[in-house]
């Protein structure tokens, strides 16, 4: 008698369908994968907790044989066209010029111009990341990629699909693998692929028709990488599967006819709505953004907030291009603005909100032999995902375009491919007073494991039983960026006091304890108002925590470029005008989240208990949206990196600090670049 054991059916099911490996164990076999190709497909609005469903099984393999991200953080607004192009430059949609989905250029044309319907090179600033291969002459594809339609300096990818929504999702794949399986001389190694949904079923359709996207969704990716398995080069590619932005359910509807009585404007649609004085000269148009703003002047903060350039949060970086309305509607989740309710067209759902509101969130996945095994990042902005395919696809960096992202950011997604490490600034010199240095020894120890600058700046240190401070100054001028506070709760907290006089303007110091370190003129009912907030925060930190350290200091981005003027300049301006009237004043605070400070140091015990709170507040009189403390202060956080941007200072450097193991280059370039999505404890702050 033979007995035959045959293995299970489902056993043979099993390794039929699996494409990786379980132990994750991904190498290229192939030879004539030397440069081994990026794949980045967009899911458009595929919003992060859309992956809550486990419905899109791919995504979690991604995951566990490779890198993801808690969330990723779309650009300001968060719409489809400005984060694509976000995506492949590096920039924020101030830079590169696309706004909106719908953009006003009066210098190109004098109506809306619908960047979707159009293909004109003019539009698109910056240089996309097809652009700088190609000049390098390595190949690229793109498949429906926004942009990709546009000669832009001249330049498109080799292989450039025309858009055509009718083209099935299965004949888009194929056409990747197409691109994949061409000999490595003429083989693209860039493919950028878009895909519409599920976005386009989500704006009409209810949850239910969004779950069976999302079913298609995972038939077509798992199709795609089964056929990359079965072809062996699945180990050879580097693959990327992001998405640009969330969806939010739509309950509130504005007509903006119904909210202003002029009627010479131009106003683009969504859930922000950009308001345009196209016929104002400007000696005219300041009046009329005032006129328009008292209109709107504390309308209804709960549904939506009204901003100037001027007082827009910096962490949004929109200020800087001619193209953003000179008003604008910032509508909070859920709302919606039209011109009239005749072009009101029922969407259900929309997006373009402030990019930390979780409904805003995006996808992260990245899966190759070049990307990190089961790594989990921090949350993270789209515009630093340029210089990670920069460093995936082996291009010099010094080839590259300049970007909005920082250096180093997304590093650790990187195996087996060598880094270069950041460049950093170098640690703060104490100033020289009458050409010998002030003091043998500093009371600040670890100032500069805490904050560097420009190679002209230096510091002032002030030190006493009761004091640990430092002023941080041109070493050539008496012009000061910043005042660096350690404050504990024997320290007496100063509020700010108003003298009684009726001046508009008042020498105002920054510091936290009320010392005359760092004065500026600020305006009489921002110190009244929420420069007063912003100490009654600080006070009430030294409270919970016992002991932080804060560093204050004037901001002069008087164009509204959110990028820091040649110090030279400005202090040379400010010498020789005696003008110490910034544009916005910013506060870091900093705190040890479990560990205490070391006595007489700016080091925690433990150094990566190290957290950070920052705020950028502009330096004008009023808030058109009548917030209370904490919602305006909540509103105008901001990352240390933006703070960077605007000062030349830099927080936590790492490159030139023999104990650069307290704060290496991961844990330095994460915080800096940190968005910080709620106060500390705001349930215990006082109002």
């Amino acid at each position: 008698m033979f007995i035959f054991l045959f293995p299970r059916w489902d056993n043979f099911k099993k390794k039929e369908e699996l494409w990786f490996n379980e132990d994750c164990s991904i190498k290229c076999h192939k030879a004539d994968f030397i440069r081994k190709p990026l794949l980045v497909i967009s899911l458009d609005g595929f919003k992060r907790s859309y992956i809550d469903n486990h419905i899109v099984k791919t995504l979690e393999h991604m995951a566990k044989c490779g890198t993801t991200a808690e969330y990723m953080y779309g650009t300001y607004p968060t719409k489809t066209f400005p984060n694509h192009y976000s995506i492949a430059t590096g920039l924020y949609p101030e830079s590169h010029g696309i706004v909106d989905n719908i953009i006003y250029d009066k210098r190109l044309k004098t109506e809306f111009i619908d960047i979707r319907k159009t293909n004109d090179a003019q539009y698109f600033n910056g240089i996309p990341i097809w652009n700088v291969l190609e000049r390098q002459n390595i190949t690229t594809a793109c498949l429906f990629w926004p942009a990709c339609d546009s000669p832009i300096n001249g330049i498109q990818p080799t292989y450039n699909l025309k858009y055509n929504r009718s083209m099935s999702y299965r004949d888009r794949v194929d056409q990747i693998i197409n691109w994949l399986k061409m000999p490595a001389n003429i083989r693209p190694s860039l493919i950028m692929a878009y895909f519409s949904q599920p976005d386009v079923v989500a704006h009409y359709k209810n949850d239910m028709d969004i779950s069976n996207e999302l079913e298609n969704l995972e038939l077509i990716l798992d199709y795609l990488f089964k056929t990359l398995h079965n072809m062996e080069s699945l180990n050879c590619i580097n693959i990327i599967i992001l998405s640009d932005h969330g969806m939010q359910k739509i309950n509130h509807r504005y007509y903006v006819n119904e909210m202003i009585g002029n009627e010479n404007i131009l106003f683009a649609d969504g859930v922000i709505g950009q308001l345009y004085f196209p016929n104002d000269t400007n000696s005219t148009l300041q009046d009329k953004i005032k006129e328009t703003m008292e209109e709107l002047k504390c309308y209804n903060n709960e549904y939506y907030r009204v901003y100037d350039k001027r007082r827009l949060p910096k962490r949004y970086h929109f200020s800087k291009s001619d193209r953003i309305g000179d008003i604008i509607l910032d509508g909070q989740l859920g709302t919606i603005f039209y011109e009239n309710l005749a072009v009101d067209y029922n969407k259900t759902r929309d997006h373009g909100y402030d990019f930390i509101l979780e409904p805003m969130h995006t996808i992260f996945y990245a899966y190759g032999p070049n990307i990190a095994r089961g790594l989990v990042l921090k949350p993270f902005q789209n515009i630093e995902l340029f210089n990670l395919m920069i460093a995936l696809l082996n291009v010099n960096s010094n080839l590259s375009s300049p970007n909005n992202g920082t250096e180093g950011r997304l590093n650790s997604v990187l195996d087996d491919i060598a880094i270069s490490k950041p460049n950093r600034l170098k640690p703060l010199e104490e100033c020289r007073i009458t050409n010998n240095i002030q003091n043998e020894k500093t009371c600040l120890l670890g100032l500069s494991l805490l904050i560097s600058g420009n190679e002209e700046f230096c510091y002032l240190s002030n030190c006493s039983t009761t004091l640990q401070s430092a002023l941080i100054q041109r070493s050539d001028s008496n012009y000061t960026i910043a005042l660096i506070e350690r404050i504990n709760s024997d320290s007496l907290l100063s509020q700010s006091q108003l003298k009684n006089d009726s001046n508009e303007w008042i020498t105002t110091s920054l510091s936290a304890r009320g010392t005359n370190d760092l004065q500026v003129n600020l305006h009489r009912d921002f110190v009244k108002g929420h420069f007063n907030n912003l100490e009654q925060i600080t006070s009430d930190y030294v409270e919970l925590y016992n002991e932080i350290i804060v560093i204050s200091g004037p901001i002069y981005d008087f164009d509204d470029n959110n990028f820091f003027a040649d110090s030279f300049e400005v202090s040379s301006q400010l010498r020789l005008q005696r003008n110490t009237t910034p544009s916005h004043i910013f506060r870091v605070i900093f705190r040890c989240k479990h560990s205490q400070w070391f006595d007489e140091e700016f080091q925690c015990e433990n150094a990566k208990s190290l957290d950070v709170l920052s705020f950028i507040l502009p330096n004008v009189p009023n808030d058109y949206n009548c917030l209370d403390s904490l919602s305006y202060l909540a509103a105008n956080k901001a990352r240390l990196r933006d703070i960077e941007l605007l000062t030349g200072l830099e927080f936590l450097p790492t490159s030139w600090i023999p104990q650069a193991e307290l704060y290496d280059d991961e844990f330095s370039v994460t915080l800096r670049t940190m968005m910080p999505e709620h106060l500390w404890q705001e349930n215990e702050l006082k109002r």
